[in-house]
């Protein structure tokens, strides 16, 4: 179709076409106003005695803690004790993977604790709270299996947590997206509509009948 013919089209269903841009311009009004969600998160690492018998001598070692850790933290009794510690929202922690989910790389000892909410003050606190009990916990899975006390890894925060942090991404590529779907929203609306539209027959003046016989006594 040529873009006169578009215009036109757009012009025969104009009222469509302003619900479709009305209801964009909601959406976009959404995307301003809405709640981000706000994100707290931060690392934890797992640290060898300073004379550490030998299993404790290799970073496998480390890693079994830290994999028995992070399974007790996102199973039914670390969620009861995160609770119990003042947390509110869901959270997650997990093993470090330096690669990807495929091939998995998780050579490094540590957790990242990762908290999301509506809202800050709860992120910040169900965190705090998680990180409340994770040393708590990996004492005593230790503990279970027999290890003395001197011989015990640690958990210890190794970087500042972000605090909470408003996920808001970018509002022009919404804006970009949302544009050229309302665009095609429109096309599509519209030209749909139009293939509906009753086609107007041509007018025939006087009886063909007539016409035709016409023809002939006129020769």
């Amino acid at each position: 179709m040529s873009p006169q013919e578009i215009a036109a089209m757009l012009r025969r269903h104009l009222i469509a076409v302003a619900i479709v841009a009305l209801a964009a311009c909601m959406l976009s009004y959404h995307l301003v106003r809405g709640n981000p969600g706000y994100i707290d998160s931060g690392s934890v690492g797992f640290v060898a005695p300073r004379n550490p018998i030998s299993m404790f001598e290799n970073t496998r070692s480390l890693q079994v803690v830290e994999e028995a850790t992070a399974l007790f933290m996102m199973g039914p009794q670390g969620e009861r004790e995160v609770r119990a510690a003042g947390g509110t929202v869901p959270y997650n922690v997990a093993m470090l993977n330096l690669y990807n989910e495929e091939y998995p790389d998780y050579s490094q000892p540590y957790v990242t604790i990762t908290v999301m909410s509506n809202y800050p003050a709860e992120a910040q606190q169900t965190f705090r709270a998680v990180l409340g009990v994770l040393p708590k916990a990996t004492a005593i899975l230790q503990e279970r299996v027999g290890a003395a006390p001197r011989n015990e890894v640690t958990a210890r925060l190794v970087a500042e947590p972000t605090g909470p942090v408003a996920q808001g991404g970018s509002h022009k590529r919404s804006y970009a997206a949302l544009a050229v779907l309302a665009i095609l929203a429109i096309y599509m609306i519209a030209r749909a509509l139009d293939r509906r539209r009753p086609r107007r027959q041509p007018r025939h003046r006087g009886n063909p009948g007539h016409r035709i016989l016409r023809g002939i006594f006129d020769r």
